[in-house]
């Protein structure tokens, strides 16, 4: 019998470099991997303390298995000095469901562009997040509308009907012969 994959902080925090890499990889392809809440509230606060190993492993996963805490701390990573780093927020934003990208998250990826605007794959990103809330925001304001109520179409009265067309009158043949 197989065991579901889980993640120990503890193996997580103690192994660097190609020895995280070795452990985290089977673990994060797997998407029936486990992370407690606490592995993960542990990681989403020591964020900046993580070399570049674990800021890839822990973003990957909090985005995945909590997006609820680490959805506003991805815009930070995009610009990183290191490429590892800034495209596992990227790939992560770009994966997010959609109910976590929120007005103040397009604001926060807005920031990261303003003051890095020669990273073009912040502008990338910003661009299909902002395209992705506006299209939410027209369908919670649809959805709003119906669900207040939204006038049904009227029912016609027995004067309104269409009267079907007369085969006597139209000269037709009924007799089937």
């Amino acid at each position: 019998m197989r065991t579901t994959p889980t993640v120990e902080y503890d193996e997580f925090i103690a192994l660097g470099g190609l020895d995280l890499c070795h452990y985290m990889e089977p673990l994060v392809n797997d998407p029936a991997t486990k992370v407690s809440k606490d592995a993960l509230q542990r990681m989403r606060s020591e964020l900046p303390t993580y070399d570049e190993y674990h800021l890839v492993y822990a973003l990957t996963l909090g985005a995945k298995h909590s997006p609820e805490t680490f959805a506003m701390q991805l815009p930070l990573y995009l610009a990183h000095e290191q490429g590892s780093v800034w495209s596992t927020a990227l790939r992560s934003l770009d994966q997010l469901p959609d109910e976590y990208v929120t007005e103040a998250l397009v604001d926060s990826v807005r920031s990261v562009h303003s003051s890095n605007p020669a990273k073009a794959w912040v502008t990338e990103i910003l661009d299909r997040l902002d395209n992705l809330f506006e299209q939410n925001r027209v369908i919670a304001k649809g959805l709003t509308l119906v669900h207040e109520g939204a006038p049904e179409a009227p029912m016609f009265s027995q004067q309104q009907r269409i009267p079907k067309p007369n085969p006597q009158m139209t000269g037709q043949n009924t007799s089937g012969y």
